[in-house]
């Protein structure tokens, strides 16, 4: 069997409504773009809806399922374990950052970068659909709370569209703990602890309607993910991550 280029790993929780339209969306971007060799991995989050039906009726998709809820963290590191691309890259269900963004964040890497992040404060980004007050208001605090606290030199934390080289992603993800939305900022200041290079490249991004994200709840737990990130790296030198050949 042929080893795909790359590896489009998607996190799914109660995306039923939704999931048919990623895997339409993913299709028609690989007949587009044969040179990149793809495959789709998307992993059930324990979903109490038909996430897992849906997904497990396209012969074409690998589904990693997980027995219970376990957030966005736990997801990615089950996730990593099927992936078979030389680079994977970390979306959202909702593709509220689309797949047009993969060829540039596939020539970053290629290019030499660590890190590829989407970003929607680049001065190029455009924001198609934004998100209501309170949650720009909440998130934003939070993204500037990140920043400060871990020391973080990016301009969007918490924007899901990340590439990297499988081989670097592998100890990343297997020295984060967060098991929720505290997963960026962790692998973030992992990135920038090992010295590794990182690229920021502009998107266009829309807000998912019906989002799965309980704003209160998953602000406050993604904050007691962050208190616990330095915590748990004292000496983020013993994590065993060097930069990748």
């Amino acid at each position: 069997m042929v080893r795909p280029d790359l590896t489009l790993l998607v996190p799914c929780y109660a995306e039923g409504a939704r999931v048919d339209g990623l895997v339409d969306a993913w299709r028609s971007w690989q007949a587009e773009h044969p040179e990149i060799r793809s495959e789709l991995v998307c992993v059930d989050d324990g979903s109490p809806d038909d996430t897992r039906t849906r997904l497990e009726a396209r012969d074409d998709v690998h589904v990693v399922a997980l027995p219970e809820n376990r957030g966005k963290g736990a997801a990615l590191r089950a996730g990593l374990t099927a992936a078979r691309g030389e680079i994977v890259l970390f979306l959202d269900a909702d593709l509220a950052v689309d797949l047009s963004h993969v060829e540039t964040a596939v020539a970053s890497i290629r290019d030499g970068a660590d890190l590829a992040i989407g970003s929607r404060a680049h001065p190029e980004a455009h924001v198609a659909r934004g998100q209501g007050w309170l949650r720009r208001t909440l998130g934003g605090g939070y993204r500037r709370l990140a920043v400060r606290r871990l020391g973080l030199a990016v301009s969007d934390v918490t924007c899901g569209f990340k590439a990297l080289r499988r081989e670097t992603a592998g100890p990343l993800l297997a020295a984060t703990g967060s098991h929720r939305w505290g997963l960026d900022a962790e692998l973030l200041y992992l990135v920038r602890a090992a010295g590794l290079r990182i690229d920021e490249f502009p998107v266009t991004w829309r807000d998912g309607k019906n989002s799965r994200v309980r704003l209160v709840r998953d602000v406050v737990g993604a904050w007691r993910e962050l208190r616990a990130v330095q915590r748990r790296h004292p000496d983020v030198e013993a994590v065993g991550m060097g930069r990748a050949s």
